[in-house]
């Protein structure tokens, strides 16, 4: 993983769409060599500010790991670093707390690695009032050489999660794909477009990850994408990266303009 992992620069997104790349060059573009797997520090802050300015001062904190938001004052997980986290297996455990207990729920990178993240996400919805959610984007899951280097030819993405994951803000939609064995045999990406994305995900590191923050918690819908066809599969992975990009432009301007 590269030592400048946590060096990343909002300014670079606004991307359209995967052919939209002003900067684009081939070279150095047939290989990933960022690996931005750490939480983004200036998202963070900008998170922290927003919870601040609203005075959420009971923060929850679903899978701390390695990295815990600063702000938070309980932890949900298993075999986290964190010494004072509450053990709780969030696939099918509820948690336990009240409806509405916390001002603000903070969640990254864990419902693409559970097997049931639809009832983990009804869970966060019940005890919060507002929360954040952060998965790995598509353009990751579809990439080869992210993950585990001496294997990492042979699998798309992070090799241990069971979802793609992204967001469509127009519908206020998390949706949710099962990402094995589909995504080893449906996906055939060019080789001029895979470069592409690789580009993007080392040149636009944003990119790396797809985002929620939502105050309305009401107007989020789940949808889980089960028992697809190969055709109807490879159409929705086309679509999660598409959306994910919009996702990502509108998300951002939103922290950098309202936060």
């Amino acid at each position: 993983m590269n030592d400048n992992k946590t060096i990343v620069p909002l300014e670079k997104y606004n991307i359209t769409c995967i052919y939209d790349i002003s900067d684009y060059k081939e070279k150095d573009s047939s290989k990933i060599t960022n690996v931005f797997w750490f939480p983004n520090p200036i998202v963070n802050d900008k998170l922290v500010s927003f919870c601040k300015k609203n005075g959420y001062s009971n923060v929850l904190e679903i899978g701390p790991g390695v990295s815990p938001f600063k702000i938070a004052t309980t932890f949900i997980g298993l075999n986290e670093k964190v010494s004072n986290y509450i053990n709780v297996d969030i696939n099918d455990n509820k948690l336990p707390f009240p409806d509405k207990h916390f001002d603000f729920t903070y969640c990254r990178h864990v419902l693409e690695d559970i097997q049931n993240p639809n009832f983990a996400l009804s869970e966060i919805k019940r005890v919060s009032k507002s929360f954040y959610i952060e998965t790995p984007s598509p353009l990751v899951e579809i990439t080869r050489g992210v993950d585990a280097p001496k294997y990492s030819y042979k699998y798309r993405g992070y090799i241990h999660h069971r979802y793609f994951i992204w967001v469509d803000y127009f519908t206020n939609t998390i949706h949710m794909l099962p990402k094995f064995p589909m995504i080893e045999t449906v996906l055939e990406l060019s080789e001029t477009l895979q470069n592409r994305i690789n580009y993007i995900l080392n040149n636009y590191p944003v990119y790396w990850n797809t985002y929620l923050i939502c105050e309305n918690l009401n107007d989020v819908n789940i949808k889980i994408h089960n028992n697809t066809g190969w055709d109807e599969y490879a159409s929705l992975i086309e679509k999660a990266v598409n959306t994910t990009i919009e996702n990502v432009n509108y998300f951002i301007n939103k922290i950098e303009h309202i936060l």
